[in-house]
């Protein structure tokens, strides 16, 4: 960095006091835009999401989803419930100002451990994506080696994305200090913000997940939609075969909705992640000085939209569900319709009982009756 570069960033005030609030950097419209946001929209849309992905969970532990396909979703949804709690966590705390209040000593510790883990649950959603679409290519594209070999188990799948997203988030966990503060002095580091927060995550978080979806998703697409391919299968198979072909694709119908979603719910984290590289010496530069680097107000509000856009991705997968799969909706219906149903027999039960006892109550008054008129003749 030239020292006419670093003149440049002093004299235009692009470095701000770490200390001043929120709405000191901001003006007034795109402030209200982001408290409108981050405290009416994201909770609503975050407690739709977590209402959607537990009943798609308890619908996918029936007996009639066994496949390693509906394991996945399962883990997927539970990881999407914790990184949206974690992100209504945050907005909650930042748009209260909770960590100015009195409770500070509460709440501090609470956002910034939701921090890391709603990173890390974000990534773990990405790359279980990868591993559904990975699943998906399998059973599409080589259906008999990946039913010989036993590729397909969950473990195979779940496992290493739990690894790897643990791994990678460890340098965020460790900006938190012992004494539950924040550690100003690796979090300003300039390998760590230049090497780790600008190239590694753009390449983790952005450039990998879409190259690999994009490529697996495209195959499995023209797979999928090869009709010579499917008069081979319906001529060489049997009946059993056909059937278990037309579940796999139509799984496979589901997954490329769900990645498409993605892809759509995650383009503009892809802009954002570029322009965070575009400015990359202006964040270091004011890092180095222990300021916050300072961003123009459409800027922000855009990155408040992204977080919506995120939690929306993580919201959405119940509706993908209800609209793509007819296994899935039919268990819903019939599930509903159970518990429709469960009051019904019992106050017939009830009534039945009732009627019993009046009638036994009746005919013992005839009885008693009957008796005492033989009695008296």
């Amino acid at each position: 960095m030239t020292n006419a570069t670093v003149n440049n960033f002093t004299n235009s005030d692009w470095c701000l006091d770490i200390n001043l609030t929120k709405e000191e950097h901001l003006d007034s419209d795109s402030l209200d835009v982001d408290v409108v946001i981050e405290s009416i929209i994201v909770p609503i849309v975050g407690s739709l999401g977590i209402t959607g992905n537990i009943v798609s969970i308890l619908v996918l532990r029936k007996k009639e989803f066994q496949e390693t396909f509906h394991r996945l979703l399962i883990c997927l949804a539970l990881v999407d419930i914790v990184f949206i709690v974690c992100a209504i966590i945050t907005c909650v705390i930042r748009t209260h100002n909770l960590l100015e209040g009195y409770h500070w000593r509460i709440w501090e510790p609470i956002f910034l451990f939701s921090i890391p883990m709603g990173s890390c649950a974000l990534v773990t959603s990405m790359y279980l994506t990868v591993s559904i679409s990975v699943e998906r290519y399998c059973g599409i594209c080589f259906p008999l080696q990946s039913r010989v070999r036993g590729g397909r188990r969950l473990v195979i799948y779940l496992l290493p994305v739990l690894l790897f997203s643990l791994a990678f988030n460890l340098p965020k966990f460790l900006e938190i200090s012992p004494d539950l503060g924040i550690d100003w002095e690796f979090s300003h580091n300039v390998l760590y913000n230049k090497i780790y927060k600008q190239y590694i995550e753009l390449l983790v978080t952005v450039v990998l997940p879409w190259l690999i979806l994009v490529y697996l998703n495209f195959r499995i697409y023209l797979a999928v939609t090869d009709k010579s391919l499917r008069m081979i299968e319906r001529s060489l198979s049997g009946w059993n075969e056909a059937q278990r072909q037309k579940r796999e694709k139509s799984l496979a119908v589901i997954l490329i909705s769900i990645v498409f979603v993605f892809l759509l719910c995650h383009s503009l984290k892809l802009y954002l992640a570029f322009y965070k590289i575009h400015i990359l010496n202006k964040t270091v530069h004011c890092n180095s000085l222990g300021q916050a680097p300072s961003h123009p107000s459409w800027l922000l509000t855009l990155n408040t939209v992204n977080h919506l856009m995120l939690i929306s991705n993580s919201s959405a997968n119940f509706i993908i569900y209800c609209f793509m799969g007819k296994r899935f909706r039919q268990s819903l219906l019939s599930t509903l319709s159970d518990c429709c149903r469960i009051r019904t027999p019992v106050q017939s039960s009830e009534r039945n009982s009732q009627s019993n006892t009046n009638q036994t109550t009746e005919t013992s008054f005839i009885r008693n009756t009957n008796s005492y008129r033989m009695r008296k003749v």
